[in-house]
């Protein structure tokens, strides 16, 4: 059983409430929904009752409660005895957002280099929660989000922005072409961006929603479709073309660390070669 899901579950019953739940857990309401139906699935029983402003818990809900808080405390304990006992010192994990990695920032590639170089490196691709979670619990040294965490034990800096614009695989719609709903695929790529796009588009209801850029890329190339997209994923491989004019979403990437890591001797080598890369990558540009 993924563990996230009985996270998921105890902080909706908490807080009975999954807008709030929602912001506990940095992920959507959405997301915190979809976790919900997974577990009940998962289960054969339905575990809350859902109606507007009120959520109540059932009696299988009710039983599940205590089995699913002391398999969370028997993981922590376990993540606990393994992170002192098999980290090897010269392992340096990074995790991020998916999506980040397939946009190939020359920041990134730079120091990556110099860590590969140096050390066994660990690269993973997790939800928000989850990177947040294992930072946390020092499973990964650092991590790349979307989104800017508000946890009293995190270390965060603005490292990286991606600019966003609306592309389309159609070869007939043009810059004045009202998109419609069913053409429009939406990349949760923050929760700022998706207050973005419902102040600054008419789109209610998209085709698809996605965490992954790859799956509406997928999707772009079998049917005529639109999509906020980096201005540096490579696309040269799909016939698509910007919408110029619609408007921009400039997308902070931020990184974390547990506060006080700093004065690791490999972290420190790697926020120092980071910002050395972020100078010279600066004045080649400029």
């Amino acid at each position: 059983m993924d563990i996230e899901l009985l996270k998921t579950f105890l902080e909706v019953t908490e807080s009975r409430h999954f807008g709030r739940a929602a912001e506990h857990l940095f992920l959507t309401p959405a997301a915190v929904s979809a976790r919900i139906r997974q577990l009940e699935q998962m289960l054969g029983v339905t575990l809350l009752h859902r109606t507007r402003g009120n959520i109540q818990v059932t009696t299988e809900g009710e039983r599940l409660l205590p089995h699913a808080k002391k398999l969370l405390q028997a993981w922590a304990d376990t993540l606990d005895d393994l992170s002192l006992k098999l980290e090897p010192d010269n392992r340096f994990s990074i995790g991020a957002h998916t999506s980040i990695w397939r946009c190939k920032l020359p920041l990134l590639s730079q120091s990556l280099i110099g860590l590969i170089e140096n050390h066994s490196l660990n690269i993973e691709s997790h939800s928000h929660m989850e990177l947040v979670t294992q930072v946390l619990a020092q499973q990964l040294d650092i991590a790349f989000l979307l989104d800017l965490p508000q946890h009293p034990e995190l270390q965060t800096l603005k490292i990286a922005e991606l600019q966003l614009a609306l592309f389309t695989s159609s070869a007939t719609q043009t810059d004045d072409t009202q998109l419609e709903p069913p053409a429009y695929l939406h990349i949760e790529w923050s929760a700022a961006f998706a207050a973005f796009r419902t102040k600054r588009m008419s789109i209610e209801k998209p085709l698809l929603r996605t965490t992954d850029a790859a799956v509406a890329l997928s999707i772009m190339e079998r049917m005529d479709c639109s999509a906020y997209l980096p201005t540096t994923m490579p696309t040269e491989a799909l016939p698509l073309r910007q919408i110029t004019s619609a408007p921009r979403f400039t997308q902070p990437i931020y990184l974390i660390y547990k506060m006080g890591r700093e004065h690791d001797e490999k972290l420190g080598k790697f926020l120092h070669q980071l910002k050395s890369d972020a100078k010279i990558l600066a004045t080649q540009d400029a």
